[in-house]
């Protein structure tokens, strides 16, 4: 009798239980089967990449750790080159801060000259060295000295030149444009001075 009442009890359980609203729902996927075919599309080349490290480290002195580690050197250097290339194609494009310089938009030294000049009075320290470098050389350009700027390498404008103050400005336009340097109001008033020399010289030659 007990057992009959108890088979009748986990028979009634398993009734309830069957009912729709003790079943999980059913959650859609629409991108399970993409995103796995994109694990899987990753997945080959990354196996064919531990597979060659490792057969590399077996090798290579330092084992196959100092070979990830040059990887990530490598892969390091690349991305360092591509973030200056693409800073110098911003500073000569203009692209960014749309009241920075671009040659499609001011083509007479004298305009960037004036911009350069509306960036130190904001604090825009840096603009306002770039700026005035690009002014010197079109102002070069201008008087046919040099080429033009875009075309005409530093190291060709300087050559051209022979000029020491030209150096320095050229060394320290790197320093801040690709180096991350950070101006001070003295670069801005060096900047100044020393194209007044650079400029006075050039007319001599």
């Amino acid at each position: 009798m007990a057992a009959a009442a108890a088979a009748a009890a986990r028979h009634l359980a398993r009734t309830i239980l069957s009912e729709g609203r003790f079943r999980q729902p059913s959650v859609p996927r629409p991108l399970h089967g993409v995103l796995r075919a994109i694990g899987d599309g990753l997945s080959v080349p990354f196996r064919a990449l531990g597979d060659a490290v490792d057969a590399v480290g077996k090798v290579f002195p330092g084992g196959v750790w100092a070979v990830w580690i040059l990887l990530a050197l490598i892969v390091a250097g690349a991305t360092a080159v591509l973030a200056a290339r693409r800073s110098r194609r911003a500073l000569t494009r203009g692209e960014g801060d749309p009241g920075v310089w671009s040659e499609e938009r001011i083509e007479r030294a004298s305009d960037l000259m004036r911009a350069a000049e509306a960036a130190e009075r904001a604090g825009q320290l840096a603009d306002a060295v770039r700026l005035r470098f690009r002014a010197g050389l079109l102002r070069l350009a201008e008087r046919g000295t040099i080429g033009t700027p875009r075309s005409t390498p530093t190291t060709e404008v300087s050559r051209i030149l022979a000029s020491p103050e030209f150096d320095t400005l050229a060394r320290r336009f790197d320093e801040i444009a690709y180096g991350g340097s950070t101006p001070v109001p003295d670069d801005v008033e060096a900047a100044r001075r020393e194209w007044r020399t650079v400029l006075s010289g050039s007319e001599k030659k």
